[in-house]
């Protein structure tokens, strides 16, 4: 299933294109809301890093 949704996928993503001109987004604010997703990024793993467990050492070798 995973699999099919993969090869479906990408013909339905669309990317809007930014115009070029007076009507674009000035430099400055588009570092702005990349620096914001990032910012979101890092919370955001940071939060899922704190939900796992972490290994106690007890001496024993770790088994797959």
């Amino acid at each position: 299933m995973l699999q099919r949704r993969l090869r479906v996928w990408p013909a339905k993503l669309k990317f809007a294109s930014l115009p070029e001109g007076d009507t674009a987004l000035p430099d400055a604010l588009r570092l702005r809301i990349a620096e914001a997703g990032l910012l979101a990024l890092r919370f955001h793993l940071r939060v899922l890093s704190d939900a796992l467990p972490t290994a106690v050492d007890d001496g024993h070798e770790l088994v797959n």
